[in-house]
């Protein structure tokens, strides 16, 4: 599950260079607002990228933990039943 972390990292990471790149700014061109060619482009991205930062990493994080501590519990519990 590590690699679930992994790829919770790297959309932290993404969101993080599309916020500091100033794309945040192109979320306006989705209600309607004029702006310049390609500011649609960059409004979607930054609005999917922000959507998948807030709900799909966070459930990635927290299965990852949930597998660990299962996982810890489960040999533990193996370990047990096999040696009287």
């Amino acid at each position: 599950m590590r690699a679930a972390v992994l790829v919770a990292g790297i959309i932290v990471l993404a969101f993080g260079v599309v916020h500091v790149a100033g794309l945040r700014d192109d979320v306006a061109v989705l209600s309607g607002a004029v702006g310049r060619p390609g500011q649609a482009a960059g409004g979607v991205l930054y609005a999917l990228l922000y959507f998948v930062t807030v709900i799909v990493a966070p459930v990635l994080v927290v299965s990852a933990g949930l597998h660990r501590v299962l996982s810890v519990l489960w040999s533990r519990r193996h370990r047990q039943t096999n040696f009287p």
